[in-house]
This record gives C-alpha cells, sequence and structure tokens, in this order.
C-alpha cells in the first residue's frame, strides 16, 4: 500500500510555485497552506497571498487544499518565525498521512517515484526525516545554463534539510529536525559540505536506490540559484555533457539544444550582469 503523503505550501515567493507544487501535487492525498492572518511574512513585509492562492488553486483540482491560519512575524528573530509556521503546517497534518512534504517554492522534484521508494525504505528503518540531494542553476543564458560546480569542475551536491518528516515530528530550525534522518548520498559525492565529515549520530547515509552522477533521470531537488534569477536548479540532471536527456537544460521551456553549462565561478560572480 502506497504511504498517504501530505505537504505545505510556505506564502513566500511565487515565481516557480506553480512548477514546484505540479511536480509533486500527484502524490498528495492532504495539502494545506499556513495561512498568515495579518498578511505579513516572517520579516514583517507584505505577502502576495492572492497569488499564492490562484496559483494553488489552479493545480489543486481534487480540492485537498485547506488553510491553518495564524500569525507568524519576528522581525528580530525570522527564522524562528519560519520553524513555528513549518511546525503549524505539519500539526495539522499529522492525524491524516503518513508523510508530510516540505518542498520550498523553489524546488521541483524531478522523480517522485523514486521518492516514495525511499520513503518507505526510511519508515521501515524508524527514520523521522528524508533529505533530498539537489544541485542548483545558477543563470540560464540564451543557449546554456550555469550551474554551481565544485573548483575542479564536477557537479556539486547540496543536501538543504529533510523534505519529507513523519506525522507529529517537531523542527527545530526552519526544515531541519532533531530526530534520526536518511541522506540518500550521491554515488561518488565525497566533497559537498554535508557529506565530506563523518555521518552523526542521527544520520543515515544508507540508501536502496543510490542516485549516481549520470542517471538518465534526475532525483533530486531542482532549486533556484542563491543569486540572480530564479532557475530551475537541476536536482541531479545527467551530466553535462549529455546533451540529448537532460531536461533541466535550458531552464523553464527547454529546447533540444540546450545544454548545461558548468561553472566554476562564485555565484557573487555568477550573478546578474
Amino acid at each position: 500500500m502506497s504511504p498517504r503523503i501530505g505537504a505545505y505550501v510556505l506564502t513566500g515567493d511565487t515565481t516557480w510555485l506553480g512548477r514546484s507544487l505540479g511536480s509533486y501535487y500527484p502524490l498528495l492525498t492532504a495539502l494545506v497552506i499556513p495561512w498568515p492572518e495579518d498578511g505579513l511574512g516572517w520579516h514583517g513585509q507584505d505577502l502576495p497571498l492572492a497569488a499564492i492562492g490562484s496559483i494553488v488553486e489552479s493545480i489543486d483540482d481534487r480540492h485537498l487544499l485547506r488553510l491553518v491560519p495564524g500569525r507568524w512575524t519576528d522581525r528580530d528573530h525570522p527564522l524562528d518565525a519560519e520553524t513555528r509556521q513549518r511546525q503549524a503546517a505539519i500539526d495539522a497534518l499529522s492525524d491524516e498521512v503518513d508523510w508530510i512534504l516540505q518542498i520550498d517554492n523553489d524546488e521541483v522534484l524531478p522523480d517522485p517515484d523514486r521518492l516514495l521508494r525511499v520513503l518507505t525504505y526510511a519508515e521501515s528503518r524508524g527514520l523521522a526525516a528524508v533529505e533530498w540531494p539537489s544541485r542548483t542553476l545558477f543563470r540560464r543564458t540564451r543557449r546554456s545554463v550555469l550551474q554551481v560546480a565544485t573548483a575542479s569542475g564536477e557537479p556539486n551536491y547540496e543536501y538543504p534539510g529533510p523534505i519529507a518528516v513523519r506525522p507529529r515530528t517537531r523542527l527545530v530550525s526552519a526544515r531541519r529536525v532533531d530526530a534520526a534522518f536518511l541522506r540518500p548520498v550521491v554515488e561518488g559525492d565525497d566533497a559537498s559540505l554535508q557529506v565530506a565529515r563523518p555521518a552523526d549520530a542521527a544520520e543515515d547515509r544508507s540508501s536502496p536506490s543510490r542516485p549516481t552522477r549520470r542517471s538518465s533521470t534526475p532525483v533530486g531537488l531542482a532549486r533556484r540559484g542563491r543569486r540572480g534569477r530564479s532557475s530551475p536548479a537541476g536536482g541531479m540532471p545527467p551530466a553535462c555533457e549529455d546533451r540529448s536527456t537532460s531536461p533541466w537544460c535550458g531552464g523553464p521551456h527547454p529546447s533540444p539544444g540546450d545544454c548545461c553549462a558548468t561553472s566554476t565561478r562564485s555565484p557573487a560572480r555568477c550573478g546578474p550582469g
């Protein structure tokens, strides 16, 4: 039996929200938005609530969505406000699902079936959360996409915190947890900040289906760049030399001639020019 999966959508950036939610919506049996009653974000800024609601409703053809009202502003400690908003969503979903996705609005899940297999595996090992590897496409040019890479030109992987948690999990900082979690490490990756050190006691690096650098199907999160125009960053597309199969090359509307251009420059120097 497939696990029951819920998710929450944060009330932030809308640039890639439709693409992000659309990538995992077919998995869902429940969906919530932790909805700021005062219309304010963590820093006290006005939020594009009407746009967020419109985008989510356009995708939610099964009418899963419900709102979880609250107030989550803390100008002095915005990270605490973010954590509380996320926790409110988890608490609202915990009685009706087996797993809760917490995929940010600028992240795209290219391979939902692989994630389902890993969630089942993590549950069998009694783990509370699952991280997911990602690659960041930095900026789209006319014919290519710059991606964050290592100094040697190899693909750079990040593990940006759990994207799925079990019901009643307590968050400690944004979407991070203080509990045992699965971190599926990309085959051959020994340079990423999160995996260059030995695994700590709560970290399980085993995997039923270890992602590879040259997988024909991307399996990690697609994330927008740290700076510059939002890009559907490549959640482990094939190596950039494989121009025929990478669905992330070329940005939101790829064409056959597009390819990934690996950049070893710093993000600051890869920003908008």
